[in-house]
């Protein structure tokens, strides 16, 4: 085993997104599960790139009834609320020094920017960025990890991805990465998992 290559997600990994959907249950007196299954229904045509920021816009306020919200920006209102994931920040600033790192994730078009400019991801020069909406497939579709895998410049094995859906780190461990699935609940359990596939001590 020789890792190389280190892909960060972001939603789940370095950011907390799920808690402003819960925010915008709570302040729109709508129940978390209608918030999620409303956002869930379309996010994959959001990632594609498929659809633009007006259009989400509109589509999800008219879902959520939120109609008579005026100026009201379902867009800026998560964003805004995202939480950084610390100690993911904390490990991608370290893992940075030894090895080329790079970030492949599903996100809507007009996110990215925002969030970088929010610090919500670490601020380093990344070796390499696969946004979904760029290039038109998510995870966890195999193309997409050919993608992030050619922009890489390493062959399978000596790409490691850090994920927090099972789904995702199974199809790139079927394209040979090494993979961990990052579970924010048992951050520190996930951490040291990462450290040992790194061989970092800690």
């Amino acid at each position: 085993m020789n890792i190389q290559f280190v892909y960060f997600d972001i939603g789940g990994v370095l950011l907390n997104w799920e808690k402003a959907l819960v925010k915008i249950a709570k302040e729109h007196a709508k129940s978390e599960k209608e918030v999620m299954d409303v956002f869930a229904k379309y996010d994959a045509d959001f990632c594609r790139g498929l659809v633009d920021i007006e259009t989400m816009e509109r589509t999800l306020t008219k879902e959520l009834n939120l109609n008579d919200m005026k100026d009201f920006n379902f867009h800026e209102f998560v964003i805004t609320r995202f939480e950084k994931i610390e100690k993911m920040h904390t490990l991608l600033y370290e893992v940075k020094k030894s090895y080329k790192v790079g970030l492949l994730t599903n996100l809507h078009k007009g996110s990215f920017d925002k969030i970088v400019n929010k610090k919500f991801i670490p601020d380093v020069e990344y070796d390499a960025v696969v946004k979904s909406y760029e290039v038109g497939f998510i995870k966890p579709e195999k193309e997409i990890y050919q993608i992030a895998q050619e922009k890489s410049g390493f062959v399978g094995n000596e790409i490691l991805f850090i994920d927090d859906l099972a789904q995702n780190i199974a199809a790139a461990q079927a394209l040979g990465w090494h993979g961990v699935i990052f579970d924010e609940k048992k951050a520190d359990e996930s951490i040291r998992k990462i450290n040992k596939l790194l061989k970092r001590v800690v």
